[in-house]
This record gives structure tokens, sequence and C-alpha cells, in this order.
């Protein structure tokens, strides 16, 4: 009971607040390394117009906050996605040695399943993610490939 108690526990941790933990810093560091990269090349230039500044400045704060937004979605998709699966893995090791109907193990099974389903469902989230919030550069890729 302990045993499994712990392998739930480090599966919790390790595989769901972890992940969802370095998504997060990666993602806020790659858009913060994507904004001071803009800031970069537009410094860099120095012929610009004082028009031109400030529309480039409005675009590159909607990007960010663009990219925030997508980085957000997916990362409170993914963990609403894969937290059910730990809690389920828990509620199975407290209630391993209880003795149970076979309707109930069914369920308990039929339960598991779907939610194991979701956590498959979690990994292919970003395409869709990606997809459906990005521009329409993404979009129109996507549908060139189906259409090939």
């Amino acid at each position: 009971m302990a045993c499994r108690l712990i392998n739930d526990m480090l599966f919790a941790i390790c595989a769901i607040l972890i992940l969802l933990a370095v998504m997060t810093v990666f993602g806020l560091i790659t858009i913060s390394n994507v904004h001071h990269s803009q800031n970069r090349i537009y410094h860099s230039t120095a012929h610009v117009l004082a028009v031109s500044e400030s529309k480039s400045i409005k675009r590159s704060n909607k990007a960010d906050h663009h990219l925030l937004l997508i980085l957000f979605v997916q990362v409170i998709l993914l963990g609403v996605l894969t937290i059910p699966l730990s809690i389920e893995k828990l509620h199975s090791t407290f209630k391993f040695e209880e003795v149970r109907s076979d309707f109930r193990v069914a369920i308990e099974n039929m339960l598991y399943n779907f939610v194991l389903l979701l956590t498959y469902l979690a990994n292919g989230i970003p395409f869709y993610v990606y997809t459906l919030s990005s521009g329409t550069v993404f979009r129109k890729a996507f549908f060139d490939l189906i259409r090939c």
C-alpha cells in the first residue's frame, strides 16, 4: 500500500506538476526572448519613422499578449486533462483493498480508461491550440497541407 501511494504521488508530482511548471517557465522564457529579439531588430534600424514606431510597438505588444494567451490556454488544458488521471490513481490506491461488486469494478475500469484517454488527448492539444488560436499563417499552412 505504501509503495503504491508513493508511486502515485511521484507520478502526480513528476508527470504533472513538474511538467506544467517547466512548460510555463520555458514558455515565458521563449516569449521574453521573442520580445527581446524584436526589440534588438527594432533598435538596429535607426531610420524608422515615428509613426511606424508606434505601430510596431502596438503590434509587438499584441503579439506578446497573443503568445501569452496561447501559453496560458495550453498549460490550463494540459493541467485539466492530466490531473484527473492522478486523482483516479490515488483513488484506486486508497480503495484497493475494499471489496467491490463486479458492476463497481466495471465502472471504475471505464472511468480509468476515460481518464487515460484524456491524458492522451492532452498530448495532442498543442496542435489544436496553435491551429485555432494562432493567426492565419498556421491555419493557411495546415489547409495547404490537407489539400495536397
